[in-house]
């Protein structure tokens, strides 16, 4: 299985088969709206626009948006319901879900947009995942020991921290801090993450930092 980051919230999940994209919100102006081939997407927040998606082996993309169980292309995906502090909650336009992924016999567990710790009952229902997305705090969600806990609580194997939605968001101190709360060193930026149900080890966690494949735009004139 492969985890590439495509900016922002957005994680492209992928083996030989399948492909999903998770939270594929439309980049900011400054950078490029590239496609991305995916056979399913879940979105965490409606209401949101979504970036350029086609179809991978499908006839069409399919979307998961709203808490349930479902199974595409032998992708198991569970959605949640959480909870957001927000004047807006309980609009019929946002309906906030974290979503795990089941495939290849891993877990990868995208706790899109929280801005609070989830309650102790969806804590239980998200168990365990092998790998966990989720904002390292700091910024508009989260706070960095809020981060810190949930990992704690959730003990993955790998922790995929988001700083914020810019892809150059790898230079904030607010990763440095997380790292620096979660009590390891700060390994080196990788394209992306592939690994095995082999390679799984629950007895530490490991901190991984992604290169971000969003590109900005050149200016108007400039040769690629």
């Amino acid at each position: 299985m492969e985890i590439a980051w495509f900016g922002s919230y957005c994680f492209r999940i992928r083996n030989r088969n399948s492909i999903a994209l998770v939270d594929p919100y439309l980049p900011d102006p400054k950078y490029q709206n590239l496609q991305i081939k995916a056979d399913v997407i879940s979105i965490s927040q409606i209401g949101r626009k979504i970036r350029k998606v086609v179809p991978n082996q499908r006839e069409a993309v399919y979307r998961v948006e709203r808490p349930g169980e479902y199974e595409i292309g032998g992708i198991f995906i569970d959605a949640i319901p959480v909870t957001i502090t927000s004047e807006e909650q309980g609009s019929e336009n946002l309906h906030p879900i974290a979503v795990t992924l089941t495939l290849d016999d891993l877990t990868v567990c995208h706790l899109g947009q929280l801005d609070n710790v989830p309650s102790s009952s969806i804590i239980e229902q998200l168990g365990s995942p092998d790998i966990l997305i989720l904002p390292a705090g700091g910024t508009e969600n989260l706070t960095c020991e809020q981060s810190v806990k949930l990992v704690k609580s959730l003990s993955p194997a790998y922790v995929i921290p988001i700083s914020h939605p810019d892809p150059d968001s790898l230079a904030t101190s607010s990763i440095d801090k997380f790292i620096k709360e979660l009590g390891v060193e700060k390994p080196e930026i990788a394209n992306n993450l592939n690994i095995s149900r082999g390679g799984i080890t629950h007895d530490v966690t490991s901190v991984v930092l992604l290169q971000s494949r969003t590109r900005e735009k050149r200016p108007p004139g400039e040769n690629a």
